[in-house]
This record gives C-alpha cells, sequence and structure tokens, in this order.
C-alpha cells in the first residue's frame, strides 16, 4: 500500500516535527520512538472509531430485533386469532357439507357436522332463523356453549 502524505493542517505535533528539518536531525533511535509514538496514536484513533462504529451498528442489529420481536407476537397473536375463527367456524353446521368434501388429511382434528335427517317438504320453505351453537361442547374452550341467532337458508 503506498503511503499518502497528509496535509500539514491534518498532522499533529509529532508529526509536523518528524516531517520538518529538525525531526530528520534527531537520532534514529528518538525518531523511531516518535514514529512508534505517532503510529500508535493513529492505531488508538481508528480503534476509537471502529468501535464506534460497531457499536452503532450493534444498537441498529438490537433495534431490528426488538422491532422483528414485536412483528413476530402480532403475527402470532393474528395466526391464533384467526386459527380460533377458523376452528369455530368450521365446527359450525353450515360448513359440513364443505368438510365432507375435502380429504380428512386436511382437517384431522376437526369434528365434522352430521345433521340430522330432515323431511323433503321442510326443504322447500323460506329461510327460517336457526338457533347455532358452539362448535364442540367436547372441547375445553368452548364449554360455555352460547347460543345465537342466524339467518340458516334450507
Amino acid at each position: 500500500m503506498a503511503k499518502v502524505r497528509k496535509d500539514e493542517a491534518d498532522m499533529d505535533e509529532d508529526e509536523r516535527l518528524l516531517a520538518s528539518d529538525k525531526g530528520k536531525k534527531l537520532s534514529s533511535k528518538e525518531r523511531r520512538q516518535l514514529r512508534n509514538k505517532v503510529s500508535a496514536c493513529a492505531f488508538r484513533s481508528r480503534r476509537k472509531e471502529y468501535i464506534g462504529q460497531l457499536e452503532s451498528e450493534v444498537a441498529a442489529r438490537t433495534n431490528e430485533a426488538y422491532e422483528t420481536r414485536l412483528q413476530n407476537r402480532a403475527l402470532y397473536d393474528d395466526n391464533a386469532r384467526l386459527n380460533d375463527l377458523a376452528r369455530m367456524l368450521l365446527g359450525s353446521p353450515h360448513f359440513a357439507k364443505f368438510l365432507n368434501e375435502i380429504p380428512d388429511t386436511i382437517h384431522p382434528q376437526v369434528p365434522v357436522y352430521q345433521p340430522p335427517q330432515q323431511p323433503q317438504q321442510q326443504l322447500q320453505q323460506a329461510p327460517v332463523l336457526k338457533e347455532a351453537t358452539a362448535p364442540s361442547p367436547r372441547s375445553s374452550r368452548y364449554s360455555n356453549t352460547q347460543s345465537i341467532m342466524a339467518m340458516v337458508p334450507n
């Protein structure tokens, strides 16, 4: 690597002394000590700058990790909410036909609702209000079943 000369303004007192005529008159031992001093000072300066860069990078990564954790938590909560909604909807008797059409490998844990046999004349009537209940009374999550009224076509 080629040496790059510094401007006079960028040099400290020891560097100026080394570059001056007075520095050239110093003994080799004194010049070596002065060069070592300048070199050590430059090294400490570079190291300080490098450590500052690393610390700022650590702060940025820590912030990024925190933001990612927040996003992960939000997605986890959304996923749990949507899974609960899917279980509730798939446990509904209105999805029985759909559940019977898809393979068992997709929904092995979801109980399939089997509707009771209804007479043909009741199927031709207009939509009737029916009482819907929570999906599975066996499930501890839905142990306190609530009734709601829903418009269901026959």
